[in-house]
């Protein structure tokens, strides 16, 4: 990297340039990592609450099989964060190599173990190394554009997915001709001294902890995390509630399917499999549709809804619907990948970059807090029910049979642990007896586990609740990469800064594809994006923000919109705009202040501002340019456009005259009436067709204006602005279709009227004439003929409609020339008056207007926006110039919103 000087104007550098370097393909195994860490990972957590029973049932300690997924999941909730944020100081590889290795250990310790508490201490280390999930969550979403990770989350899952499957398929394959089976009952009632006593206090120290969190500083939490939008916090419940209903599928559908059912382990492998077969799916499904429509809370509504339709199915089973119970799995696999997929996801977009291991971190503990306070909720909502039940049905079933009222608690005992030599051991047991004991047994079953799924069914339900609140971060979705691969390019490059060595700049051939894979290095510099006069434009890093001094202001940017001929001003196509290169392009925008100069008096740092690009000379008030898009006429406005003024919007920090920002009502503007900064962006586009209709053509109410070409974005927005004062509009084009369209928006307002020209002057005139209300003329013809025209199609037959003293304001941007009417403009005394731009006084009417209503923006008048990042540049200008038109706006998000 180096700092060029600007040879057109001579001025000191305010860009550096990138050089893109040619790199050797090294091998790069960082996919197969991350995913081969999620599968081992997996593997092992679904092992510890699958294989729980089998290990009590060789090493003892049945009341305390719980622990073993139990004490994993707490290490982990309370590991990951802390991991999580010791990586952004020392890097991703070194935690997740040591948590590695205590996950492998940990493992040791499991298979070795000859008792269950070694069980339990083996499950605590693999715990402890699960914290790093997260970073595994993390890795995948810093090295690939924002705009993929929903797709990078998609392949964390199906690596999950498939660490399931193989677990569950070969664990219980390994397993299933053990009798291991088995009933575990609880000592202690839900509302005994040992349980209720803990549980109080539990809650009270969480209550505790989010006071301490809210109110301090610090707190465990960086508060960054939660200031750019509600979607983090939400995030983090609904990913609770996710862990929270995912663990009763977990942790009890292989035992309602061994009660129900079959005893064969390898089946209920298979039907558990489901659940991680269709993970794998929907997160594909679910991540294709984040990615394209740029929207999190659809699938975060489709993963509720489906976990709630699984367990409400579940509730109502009955022992016997085998095959309604393979159905009902498939429900709970999609609502897992739907859900868990976009949470992260969510979470991740809703944050800075640098915090973005800390989010991951939170994320998943929260995930695994779910799971930890679920897995006893559910254990004593079983144990409840069956300490009410078990015993009572087998009885009704077993005592009429002649079985001993005093041998019950036996039989009830080895039944529900399956215990055959207890059983045979028992006096008046027959296989009648067993049978009738069985069908009891899974009556009081049946009961039970009613009550759990309803639980997780209920919970579930506040989390589609939540899902509705969640807000679509659309402007998140772009191609800025927070942490690229190419880190010994960045270093190179760094360096390459630091000696002053010397860049090779546009002129050699760069493919597009390196040109937005390379040109976003690190995410602590500052970009903007430069035309230069080369075949490829360039985004390049600036060394750092301009200072504002006394007026001006340095505002950093959030929305620009593209014009549908932005290329071809770089081309050269249009030289009427008489800009020179290299240049930052684009006029106005929607932005917030960064800092302000000393004489600022309303505006101050943190504001939302509009700016608009429309400056004048400060000692020659007649010169005037709009900054990053039009140079003007005549060799004072080319000096003032060669000046402090240059540089326009395509960048993250723009620095702009003090006197061209407007502040806005961001409460009333974005949290009553709901815009974002594009919507607010339309206010440039209201503002010039203010200055056309207020200031140049002096429109009154009651007064009949000529708008062509009105089914421009400018000529129908004009259109709009002219029915709003009280006057009559007439709008001219030549497609019908969306002339008619354009009727429609002002839901077919009475004053308001369209013609289709022909191209035959005469026969246009008098077809405008005959639209006019009284047949006689207009008193205003305004003419927006698209910069990409040459000279005005509809100026020969509009003029020949106006009225003697009417007025003409030219306010389009063509090339070429108009022919003019010498003797006609004479004898009506024609006053024609060209007209750029918008005094502040304009602009400022134009905001009331909108804060009053009266002028309605985005989704409220019926506009749609596509957002692009800074570094999409190449699929804005296209989709500009395929795309735009009336109320239909392509648009650049420098930074996010």
């Amino acid at each position: 990297m180096s700092e060029q000087n600007n040879k057109n104007n001579g001025e000191e550098p305010n860009a550096v340039e990138v050089e893109l370097l040619a790199v050797e393909e090294d091998d790069n195994f960082q996919a197969p990592s991350i995913l081969s860490g999620c599968f081992a990972q997996v593997l092992a957590i679904v092992a510890t609450g699958a294989f729980a029973t089998n290990m009590a049932n060789v090493l003892g300690g049945r009341d305390k099989y719980i622990w073993i997924p139990q004490g994993l999941s707490i290490c982990s909730t309370f590991t990951a964060a802390p991991i999580a944020q010791s990586s952004d100081f020392w890097g991703r590889k070194l935690p997740i190599l040591i948590c590695t290795g205590l996950c492998i250990i940990g493992s040791l310790i499991i298979s070795r173990a000859h008792s269950m508490t070694m069980a339990i201490a083996g499950s605590l280390v693999f715990g402890v190394g699960a914290g790093t999930t997260s970073l595994l969550y993390a890795v995948p979403s810093e090295i690939m554009p924002r705009q993929y990770r929903p797709i990078a989350q998609a392949g964390v899952n199906i690596a999950n997915s498939f660490g399931g499957i193989f677990t569950l398929l070969l664990g219980f394959g390994l397993v299933r001709k053990n009798d291991e089976n088995f009933r575990v009952v609880c000592p202690y009632s839900w509302q005994s001294a040992p349980v209720l006593s803990t549980f109080v206090i539990g809650i009270v120290f969480i209550i505790i902890t989010v006071v301490w969190e809210v109110k301090k500083k610090g707190g465990f939490c960086h508060h960054g995390l939660f200031q750019t939008s509600r979607n983090f916090a939400l995030a983090l419940v609904f990913i609770f509630i996710e862990g929270f209903s995912f663990y009763a599928a977990n942790n009890f559908l292989p035992l309602a399917y061994s009660v129900y059912f079959d005893s064969d382990l390898l089946k209920v492998g298979a039907m558990m499999s489901l659940i991680f077969i269709g993970g794998a799916i929907s997160s594909v499904i679910g991540g294709l549709y984040s990615t394209k429509a740029r929207r999190v809370r659809p699938p975060l509504m489709a993963g509720m809804v489906l976990f709630v339709t699984y367990f409400a199915c579940m509730a109502t089973l009955k022992p016997g619907q085998l095959a309604e119970m393979w159905g009902y799995t498939v429900l709970a696999g999609f609502g897992l990948g739907f859900g868990l997929v976009i949470a992260v996801t969510t979470g991740q977009m809703s944050t800075p970059p640098g915090l973005i291991a800390t989010t991951s971190g939170l994320t998943l503990t929260s995930r695994s807090l779910g799971g930890s306070v679920a897995l006893p909720v559910y254990t004593a909502i079983l144990n409840s029910s069956l300490s009410k039940h078990l015993g009572q049905k087998i009885a009704e079933r077993v005592v009429p049979l002649g079985l001993s009222a005093n041998d019950l608690p036996a039989f009830v005992s080895s039944l529900a642990n399956n215990d055959q030599r207890a059983l045979a051991a028992i006096p008046g047991v027959t296989p009648q007896v067993i049978s009738a004991g069985v069908v009891g047994l899974r009556s009081a079953y049946h009961i039970a586990f009613r009550g759990t799924w309803s639980a997780a069914a209920a919970v579930s339900a506040v989390g589609l609740i939540l899902a509705l609140f969640v807000h679509d971060p659309r402007d998140s979705f772009n191609m800025h990469v927070d942490a690229p691969v190419e880190g010994d390019i960045v270093r190179e490059l760094d360096q390459r800064l630091e000696d002053g060595s010397k860049s090779v700049t546009g002129a050699e051939h760069i493919e597009s594809n390196m040109l937005e894979t390379c040109s976003i290095f690190q995410s602590v510099k500052i970009y903007q994006f430069r035309f230069y006069p080369n075949p490829e434009p360039w985004i390049t890093p600036i060394n750092a923000v301009s200072e504002a001094t006394a007026g001006s202001a340095v505002v950093q940017v959030l929305n620009t919109v593209i014009f549908p001929y932005a290329e071809d001003i770089h081309q050269g196509k249009l030289p009427v705009f008489n800009l020179s290169l290299p240049l930052v392009p684009h006029p106005s925008h929607i932005g917030r202040t960064h800092a302000v100069g000393s004489d600022a008096i309303l505006a101050k740092p943190g504001d939302l501002v509009f700016f608009s690009a429309a400056i004048y000379a400060r000692d020659d008030p007649s010169v005037n340019i709009i900054q990053g898009h039009h140079g003007g006429e005549g060799t004072k406005r080319r000096k003032l456009m060669q000046g402090e003024w240059r540089d326009g919007a395509l960048q993250q920090y723009q620095k702009v005259p003090l006197e061209n920002i407007f502040v806005l009502d961001e409460n009333k503007l974005c949290k009553q009436l709901g815009y974002t900064p594009a919507d607010l962006h339309e206010i440039s586009f209201y503002s010039i067709s203010a200055g056309a209709l207020f200031e140049a053509a002096n429109l009154l109410a009651g007064e009949t204006i000529v708008l062509g070409p009105a089914t421009g974005t400018y000529g129908g927005i004009t259109s709009e602005m002219g029915l709003a004062l009280g006057a009559n509009v007439v709008a001219i084009g030549r497609s019908e279709t969306k002339l008619a369209y354009l009727k429609q928006q002002p839901e077919n307002h009475e004053r308001f009227s369209y013609v289709v020209m022909t191209g035959d002057d005469e026969v246009d005139a008098a077809a405008t004439r005959k639209a006019i209300p009284d047949g006689r003329g207009v008193e205003v013809y305004n003419d927006w003929a698209s910069g990409s025209l040459n000279g005005s199609p509809y100026f020969s037959a509009a003029i020949q409609a106006v009225l003697p003293e009417g007025r003409v304001v030219l306010s389009g941007a063509p090339s070429g020339s108009i022919s003019v009417p010498y003797t006609l403009v004479m004898h009506k005394n024609i006053n024609i008056i060209g007209k750029v731009m918008v005094s502040r006084g304009g602009v400022e009417l134009t905001i009331k207007m909108v804060n009053s209503g009266v002028l309605k923006l985005g989704k409220r008048g019926g506009s749609s926006h596509k957002v692009y990042g800074l570094e999409e540049h190449h699929e804005a200008f296209e989709d500009a110039r395929q795309n735009s038109g009336f109320r239909v706006y392509t648009d650049v998000a420098p930074n996010s919103w």
